[in-house]
């Protein structure tokens, strides 16, 4: 007799679940269009216009090694118009970049500032001479080595020819990125 009647209970829950799905008609887990708020009241919807990414004047790059997946090295590159100001004189035509390098924390990696190569239309250009690129503070390394919590920083003077409004493009071994200043 229990088992009849669970039975008889199991089938009227089955009946009223069936009945309530049927006269939904469709809206099951849906929200009805009478509780969304401000619903039919307009259908105008108000859209921003898409905006180009906003320039900064700190951009980074993830460098990771060939062949791995992890990031070895980050490279932070500032444009500074002040700085650009005073360089003006001993530099004419040139851009100053600073560069910030270092890596994750427990990790080591080496960094040449020669391997650094920036790219706009077609150019490409790599610090390669004396002066093209120089530690900011001459006592401290640009290059080599780089051991948890060191930070390396130099300069790089960008040829006239590259124009720091326009997207620059920026290389380090495998891994790149598109700088906008």
């Amino acid at each position: 007799m229990l088992r009849q009647m669970s039975q008889f209970g199991m089938g009227i829950i089955l009946v009223t679940l069936l009945v309530l799905g049927l006269s939904n008609k469709g809206t099951y887990g849906k929200v009805p269009a009478s509780f969304i708020p401000g619903f039919g009241k307009s259908r105008d919807v108000e859209r921003t216009p898409f905006t180009p990414p906003i320039a900064s004047p700190i951009n980074s790059l993830f460098v990771k090694s060939d062949g791995s997946t992890s990031t070895t090295l980050i490279i932070l590159v500032a444009y500074d118009s002040s700085l650009a100001h005073k360089t003006e004189a001993g530099f004419a035509g040139q851009t100053p970049l600073i560069l910030s390098v270092s890596t994750l924390p427990f990790k080591e990696a080496r960094f040449d500032p020669t391997l650094v190569e920036f790219e706009q239309d077609g150019r490409i250009w790599r610090p390669v001479a004396d002066g093209e690129s120089f530690p900011i503070v001459k006592t401290a390394p640009f290059g080599g080595r780089i051991r948890d919590g060191q930070i390396h920083q130099g300069v790089v003077m960008l040829p006239g020819e590259f124009d720091l409004s326009r997207p620059l493009t920026i290389r380090y071994l495998s891994s790149q990125r598109v700088l906008r200043f």
